[in-house]
């Protein structure tokens, strides 16, 4: 073998074994970064831990301050809420909820007309949910059969005949109710649309006064707590329950307060017979129903109501001209 064949070779088998030596280096190195990844990753039982905890405390603040699920238990709001609904509440719509004094820390706005809310009844801080009917200084009256006049006109409802899918929203109760639809104003111009029931058709009341009732000067009901009197609204002892209204209609609307009734007429307890709404009483207003169950229903039989799943409720604007 000539000495150029020898260099030759030589050079050869040097570039082979550096090439071996970068192929080394190279696997080295890949499996020292995904040695690297692995460690990046892979979480100690106590980084789990803490990770667990700040999700669970990210879902409370949420809870709190945020957003609320609710489930409907009563007909009251029949047909716009059915019993066994699930709903979420926006609590920042009209404040922030401060949970420890149980009342709003911060009010950056009231509801409007038409709106659903969740709010701390006065009288034993249970939640209620019914619908803002009337706002501060509007003037209102219900009419026994539960047809509203705002601001000394009655509000726009339309018969649609009877209520067929009661038991549908109630099981178990199979009330004869007539639907109407009602387009309550909200401006001058417009007015926001939902549906109620009734029993008794619209008889045409007269106001009672010419005046309204200045609830800063009633007098106390029998049974009233003294200890809860508060000029704006009634708490009876032990509980009891205001039967009808106790004070002649109209009603001036005061400030911080909203007037709420239900949409099912003629079964809720509400605004007509114990009073106004605080404002910072108010949780949130409802947002939609994410969940409905029919309790007397078998899982493959209609069980959950698919229909209403994340149904909104916030009522319908009706851009038109309102009759006055």
């Amino acid at each position: 073998m000539s000495k150029s064949d020898k260099q030759s070779a030589s050079q050869s088998k040097e570039a082979s074994q550096s090439e071996e030596r970068e192929s080394r280096e190279e696997k080295e190195q890949s499996a020292s970064i995904s040695s690297e990844d692995e460690l990046i990753y892979k979480e100690t039982p106590g980084e789990v831990f803490r990770s667990f905890l700040t999700a669970i405390g990210l879902a409370i603040l949420l809870r709190i301050f945020i957003f609320e699920a609710y489930t409907i238990p009563s007909g009251s709001m029949i047909p716009t809420l059915a019993v066994g609904d699930y709903i979420f509440i926006n609590k920042l719509a009209y404040g922030l909820w401060n949970p420890f004094s149980g009342r709003q820390g911060v009010n950056w706005g009231g509801p409007t007309r038409g709106d659903v809310i969740v709010f701390d009844y006065p009288c034993d801080e249970k939640d209620y949910i019914k619908r803002v009917v009337a706002v501060s200084g509007d003037t209102v009256e219900v009419s026994p059969e539960g047809f509203l006049r705002l601001n000394g006109q009655w509000v726009r409802e339309e018969n649609k005949g009877l209520f067929e899918e009661y038991m549908h929203f109630e099981p178990s109760v199979d009330y004869r109710l007539n639907k109407y639809d009602v387009q309550l104003p909200i401006s001058d111009s417009a007015s926001v649309s939902f549906s109620v029931l009734h029993r008794a058709p619209f008889l045409g009341a007269e106001t009672a006064s010419e005046g309204s009732f200045d609830w800063n000067q009633r007098a106390p009901v029998y049974g009233e707590v003294s200890a809860k009197q508060q000029p704006h609204y009634i708490c009876l002892e032990r509980g009891k329950m205001v039967s009808i209204p106790q004070y002649s209609f109209p009603w001036k609307v005061p400030e911080g307060h909203v007037f709420v009734m239900g949409d099912n007429r003629d079964h809720s307890y509400d605004s007509r017979f114990w009073g106004f709404v605080p404002i910072e009483n108010i949780k949130g207003r409802a947002s939609f129903i994410w969940l409905s169950i029919h309790h007397e229903k078998s899982l493959f039989n209609g069980k959950v109501r698919t229909e209403r799943l994340f149904e909104g409720l916030n009522p319908e604007d009706v851009e038109e001209e309102v009759n006055q």
